[in-house]
Formats: C-alpha cells, sequence, structure tokens
C-alpha cells in the first residue's frame, strides 16, 4: 500500500473517488463508437463518482459567529487644571476665552 512507503503521502478519499471518476469516464469514451450499452454503464459509473466527488470540490459557505470581546468598564475622573496656578478650577472660575483647537503656544 502507498501508505507503508516511507515518505509517501496518503491519498484522500476525494484523490481515489477522482482517479475511478476518470478511469470510468475514459472507459466511456474508449467504448462510446464501439458498444453503446458498455459506454452507458461506464458513464453512469463516472456519474456516481462524480456525485459523491462534488461534495470534497464545492466550496461551502457557512455563516461563522462569534462573539465581541467582553469590555471591560473603565471610570476615571478628570480635574481640570488652571495652567498658570496648577490648582483644580472651579466651575465658577473656567476661562471660556480659551482657543481650543488651535493647537500648542
Amino acid at each position: 500500500m502507498a501508505a507503508d512507503i516511507d515518505g509517501a503521502i496518503p491519498l484522500l478519499a476525494r484523490d481515489i473517488l477522482q482517479h475511478w471518476m476518470n478511469w470510468a469516464h475514459g472507459k466511456a469514451e474508449y467504448c462510446r463508437p464501439r458498444d453503446a450499452a458498455k459506454c452507458q454503464r461506464y458513464a453512469e459509473l463516472a456519474v456516481a463518482f462524480a456525485s459523491k466527488l462534488v461534495a470534497y470540490q464545492s466550496p461551502t459557505f457557512k455563516t461563522v459567529m462569534i462573539a465581541p470581546p467582553a469590555q471591560a468598564r473603565r471610570r476615571f475622573t478628570l480635574t481640570v487644571i488652571d495652567r498658570h496656578n496648577d490648582a483644580p478650577m472651579l466651575d465658577d472660575e473656567v476661562d471660556t476665552t480659551d482657543n481650543i483647537g488651535e493647537g500648542p503656544r
């Protein structure tokens, strides 16, 4: 057997089905001009192998559902620091004249 030989790659079922489908198809082609009944039998045999083989050759697309990763909720507190005095600013001391988004000064 081929699997017993060192370094030999074992045949898969699809390889064996492909081989016998090709064999039956070749025999049907050979018998076609000579014997229509034999040609019909070999053609039916080739179709039987092909119908078994199609499951290995046609791609199947299935839906894969992946759960989103659980996100840990993080809580944090922001403190606004007055850049001139390094002290927390109170609500009534907030400088609204600062031009945010103009870039660094």
